[in-house]
């Protein structure tokens, strides 16, 4: 059995699988397994793959598309590895030792089902520039898991390793994808371990999942409900807030949603009125002002 089971998720994007294959092939660190599930619609990236010599890889082209959440998991399925390296296919170790300090994260945090690194934003054009979790955010993560629902500093799942426990992305999830299968892993156990060093490089693109999504859309408005309901949020006064402030009031939600959210349906009802004034008709008159 390998310690790390490298798993692939890949769809028409030929040369960023071989970027990330080669930033694989350059680790010293050696004991994994690399699983690939391409959805792709053409063999272009098949057979590329069986060009290869030497190289132990695992693929399957999936007989019927799946796309991208059951590809993901498609990917995780069958992992033999002690610990789950989840890569996008867009995005690649950063350095020669990237693996083995995932892998030393979890070694010396027996107790975390998780580890998650800091990140190098690289985008197609312009200078690329380094992100990682704030120390807000890790000492709300630690006070209680649930705070994740405040905001994802996890990043990309390309930034985070992994305990083979069985972690899966919500199938009909969709903006906040990531974040299902992180509280999926911290329900287990809310144990977790990080560093602000950029292992990873995370490739930016137009034509990304996470672009399709537009400003209110209504599927982000779902999950974060889907979230809610399924992790027992309503009991935490921060996240209770959080979804009003964030999305009941922006998606005009009506004070029976709110009722059944954990607020006051008559307190929430006007505090709906005043947001849609504030919102609407002042903002409204003000352009108008203004173009008078």
């Amino acid at each position: 059995m390998p310690k790390v089971s490298v798993c692939i998720p890949v769809y028409n994007n030929l040369s960023q699988v071989k970027r990330l294959l080669a930033s694989l092939k350059q680790q010293s660190f050696r004991d994994f397994e690399i699983r690939i599930t391409d959805d792709s619609d053409d063999n272009e990236i098949e057979e590329w793959i069986k060009s290869l010599s030497g190289e132990r890889i695992d693929y399957l082209h999936n007989p019927e598309k799946l796309g991208p959440i059951h590809n993901w998991n498609k990917a995780l399925e069958g992992a033999t590895g002690e610990y789950i390296k989840l890569f996008f296919s867009d995005d690649w170790l950063n350095g020669p030792d990237a693996l083995q300090e995932f892998v030393t994260l979890l070694d010396e945090n027996p107790d975390a089902v998780l580890a998650f690194s800091g990140s190098r934003e690289t985008p197609e054009e312009g200078e690329a520039w380094e992100r990682c979790a704030s120390d807000r955010f890790i000492e709300g993560l630690r006070a209680d898991y649930r705070n994740l629902f405040l905001g994802n500093e996890i990043g990309t799942p390309s930034a985070m390793i992994c305990r083979n426990v069985g972690a899966r992305f919500t199938p009909d999830s969709h903006w906040a994808s990531d974040m299902f299968l992180y509280f999926d892993l911290l329900k287990k156990n809310p144990g977790f371990a990080y560093t602000k060093k950029p292992l990873v490089c995370v490739g930016l693109a137009a034509d990304q999942y996470t672009h399709t999504f537009r400003d209110h859309d209504k599927r982000k408005l779902e999950d974060y409900l889907r979230m809610y309901r399924n992790y027992g949020l309503k009991e935490s006064e921060a996240c209770r807030n959080y979804l009003k402030d964030a999305f009941l009031l922006p998606y005009y939600q009506p004070p029976k949603l709110a009722e059944e959210c954990g607020f006051d349906r008559k307190a929430y009802g006007s505090e709906l009125i005043r947001y849609f004034i504030d919102h609407k008709i002042v903002d409204y008159i003000r352009r108008l002002t203004h173009v008078i």
